[in-house]
C-alpha cells in the first residue's frame, strides 16, 4: 500500500482545474510544472500534488522527500521515476528527466505508489546504467 513520509511542500497557483483529487485517476499525485498544470513528459515538474483547487486556486506540491505518485507503466522496486505524459512517472530509460526513486514494491501502470523524489535537481539518464 502507497503512503506519504516527510517531504518538504511549496504551494503555488494552479491555471488549470485540479480539483480531481481522485488518487490513480485523478490529478492528485500526478507531477505539476511550474506553469501550475499537468507536467508534461521531459517538462519543468516543479513536484507532485498533494492538494488540489479550481484554476487559479492555490495548491500545495511536494518537491522533495517521500510521497505518493501516480505510474504511467510497471515499475521496478527500487526503478528510476522519470516524468512521462499527463504527470504521470515512469520507469527512466535514456534521455528521462530522472525526479525520483519508487519505494518499497513495484507498481503497475496506473497504481498509485511510493517513491523519494528530489524535483529541485532533476538528472537526465545518458545510459542504461540509469546514470
Amino acid at each position: 500500500m502507497a503512503y506519504n513520509g516527510k517531504t518538504c511542500n511549496i504551494t503555488i497557483q494552479a491555471s488549470a482545474d485540479l480539483s480531481d483529487t481522485t488518487a490513480g485517476t485523478g490529478k492528485l499525485y500526478k507531477a505539476i510544472a511550474n506553469t501550475g498544470t499537468l507536467s508534461a513528459a521531459a517538462g519543468s515538474a516543479l513536484g507532485i500534488l498533494q492538494y488540489g483547487a479550481d484554476d487559479t486556486g492555490n495548491v500545495t506540491l511536494a518537491v522533495s522527500g517521500e510521497s505518493k505518485y501516480v505510474a504511467g507503466g510497471a515499475i521496478a522496486s527500487g526503478g528510476k521515476l522519470a516524468l512521462a505524459a499527463d504527470g504521470y512517472l515512469a520507469a527512466a530509460s535514456s534521455g528521462s528527466t530522472v525526479v525520483g526513486v519508487n519505494l518499497p514494491a513495484a507498481v503497475t501502470s496506473g497504481s498509485v505508489g511510493t517513491g523519494i523524489f528530489n524535483f529541485a535537481t532533476p538528472y537526465v539518464v545518458v545510459n542504461s546504467n540509469g546514470i
